[in-house]
Order: structure tokens, then C-alpha cells, then sequence
């Protein structure tokens, strides 16, 4: 998860790489929180629903702009 937010933060924007490698960071560790709570929801569905909108949040927090 780390590498391939860093590759596709790093791609698709103009932050400079620290700034690209602190929200990647951020974001996996959500992830990884995010997955270790055990819910009987479908998780093909949240996972990607809560990193998508936790990437939305760290982006903004840290300052990397989103095309």
C-alpha cells in the first residue's frame, strides 16, 4: 500500500517527493488501522470506500494538491 500510493501520489502531482512520501505515509497507516477492525460489512466495498476518503483527507492535510 505504501509504494503504490507513494508511486501514484508521486505521479499525479506536483508536491515534492517528502511531502509525496509523508502522505503515503499517513494514508497506508490508515489502511492498516482501517483493516484491522473486524466488520461484518463487505470489505471489497469499505476498504476502498474509507482509503479513498482518507486519502482525500491526509492529501488535503498535508498539502499535496489533487489534480
Amino acid at each position: 500500500m505504501l509504494a503504490v500510493s507513494a508511486v501514484v501520489l508521486y505521479l499525479g502531482t506536483t508536491a515534492t517527493y517528502a511531502t509525496v512520501a509523508g502522505a503515503a505515509l499517513l494514508l497506508a497507516l490508515a489502511a492498516t488501522l482501517f483493516e484491522m477492525i473486524p466488520l461484518r460489512l463487505d470489505d471489497n466495498l469499505t476498504i476502498p470506500l474509507f482509503v479513498g476518503f482518507a486519502g482525500w483527507i491526509v492529501c488535503a492535510a498535508v498539502g499535496v494538491p489533487l489534480a
